[in-house]
């Protein structure tokens, strides 16, 4: 049973405003599960990817760039 959060709307208020919303917090706390439940079937990255984060940290033009392909 999915409960809906107060932070849903805000997803949902940012996602209209913006392209790109950032979700930070601690580990294992319903990021992802509230994104999911929030925006359906949305694409989103994890810095939990190595390769991901290397290229994002070393060259974020090209990291962008790359996520636009995925679109």
């Amino acid at each position: 049973m999915y409960i809906e959060w107060h932070a849903s709307r805000l997803i949902t208020k940012g996602i209209s405003q913006s392209k790109v919303i950032l979700v930070t917090g601690a580990r294992q706390v319903g990021k992802a599960t509230i994104l999911q439940n929030t925006l359906g079937n949305w694409q989103y990255w994890t810095m939990d990817d190595e390769n991901q984060l290397r290229l994002a940290q070393a060259d974020p033009v090209v990291f962008f760039g790359y996520v636009r392909k995925f679109d």
